[in-house]
């Protein structure tokens, strides 16, 4: 596909095989609006090829990113915002029947002890005034996304510094990192026990050479705590 980008690494802990998963279109992103679908495929390590498997709407072609869990690609649509599934052995593509937490931005998935998780900013006034962590209940018959804890409002201050416009999320096993991206602000949270704090600076960013990935695989929590 001209117009694709890597959406999803899926390891395997029994083994040292892996997929990864491609999503696409022959059109830019950015036009991805007048596209009548995006296509997706799957790398698998063991064969060592990649796979058709599956399409997706045109109009969902603006994703968020992904995690893995009880064997589904769970996926943030962004434009509009839905919560999506993928089926990465039948390439089936599903929306799941529950409302994202209104109005929330700069959202981020994450598992965490089997659960999933959402991260996001609760706008008023075109600023974030707020950060939540929601947890999404899977037993009863209608999904819902169950408050789990709001960003400390002190933090959440020295976080913002004076407004908040944009932040980014990464994490892994349970320890949440947020960083404010204009300030080069940074949060830890640990979802096991709902504590906040904040690491051991990093030194200062020259203004102008500011960049961040935004994706860690492995954080030195050692170094964090």
């Amino acid at each position: 596909m001209p117009h694709s980008y890597i959406l999803a690494l899926i390891d395997d802990e029994a083994s040292s095989d892996f997929r990864i998963v491609a999503v696409g279109s022959q059109k830019p992103v950015g036009n991805a609006l007048n596209a009548v679908y995006v296509s997706s495929q799957v790398y698998d390590s063991r064969s060592g090829r990649w796979q058709p498997k599956g399409q997706l709407p045109g109009h969902y072609a603006m994703l968020g990113n992904a995690v893995f869990l009880d064997g589904l690609l769970f996926v943030l649509g962004r434009l509009p915002d839905h919560l999506l599934t993928f089926d990465l052995d039948s390439g089936e593509w599903s929306v799941v029947d529950v409302a994202l937490p209104p109005p929330v931005f700069c959202l981020h998935l994450l598992v965490f002890e089997g659960r999933l998780f959402l991260v996001g900013g609760l706008e008023e006034d075109v600023v974030i005034a707020r950060i939540g962590i929601w947890e999404l209940d899977l037993t009863k018959s209608e999904k819902e996304w169950r408050f789990f804890c709001f960003m400390p409002d002190d933090y959440f201050q020295e976080f913002s510094v004076n407004e908040l416009v944009h932040f980014q999320t990464i994490d892994r096993f349970g320890i949440v990192c947020f960083c404010n991206t204009r300030e080069s602000v940074v949060l830890v949270c640990d979802l096991s026990s709902k504590t906040w704090w904040w690491p051991p600076a990093f030194g200062v960013i020259p203004k102008g050479r500011r960049s961040w990935l935004g994706h860690a695989l492995d954080l030195p929590m050692g170094l964090l705590k």
